[in-house]
């Protein structure tokens, strides 16, 4: 399996199908993970579209001392943050007939639709980084290191964030 930096310095001696290796790997879970933040589907192709153009914008920038994978969900990140800066008004979630597709989670298959929806909208009353930390963890199945490398803080701090963050979704879905 070729590695990501491999791509990379294929993409940069002018190999634009390095590139779309790169797209291709990553564009499906990068456009759950925004979709788990915006709750639009059209929304969260656009900013997928728009993470992989900054990252691309900003190849150079990349300085390998992360994964690509990390580097990616940050961009992700800074971009969703962007989209409701823009637009307050967009943190007003509409999840009627939302598709769930992609649900790597083990258990989604016993969770009903009404329980899915109860979470999604629980995940919305979390703290900015409580919330990334649990989509990041449970949804994109980040390990602690690569959480802390995404929303910029120690894995300790990645930790305790998805520790709080269980516990308050456990608050919100128990009252």
């Amino acid at each position: 399996m070729i590695s990501d930096f491999d791509l990379l310095d294929r993409f940069e001696d002018g190999d634009q199908g390095a590139l779309e290796e790169i797209v291709s790997k990553y564009q499906k879970p990068i456009f759950f993970f925004i979709l788990r933040m915006v709750w639009d589907e059209a929304d969260a192709a656009d900013l997928s579209q728009k993470t992989f153009i900054n990252a691309l914008r900003n190849i150079g920038r990349f300085d390998r001392r992360s994964n690509l994978k990390t580097w990616l969900y940050r961009i992700a990140i800074n971009v969703c943050k962007n989209h409701f800066r823009d637009d307050p008004r967009r943190r007003e979630v509409n999840i009627e007939g939302m598709v769930f597709a992609d649900q790597k989670n083990p258990l989604d298959h016993i969770i009903s639709e009404e329980e899915r929806i109860g979470l999604s909208l629980a995940l919305n009353h979390l703290p900015e980084k409580q919330r990334h930390t649990v989509i990041l963890k449970v949804y994109q199945d980040l390990k602690y290191r690569e959480i802390a490398a995404v929303t910029g803080c120690s894995e300790g701090t990645a930790k305790a964030n998805f520790h709080f963050g269980v516990k308050k979704l456990r608050e919100i879905l128990t009252d």
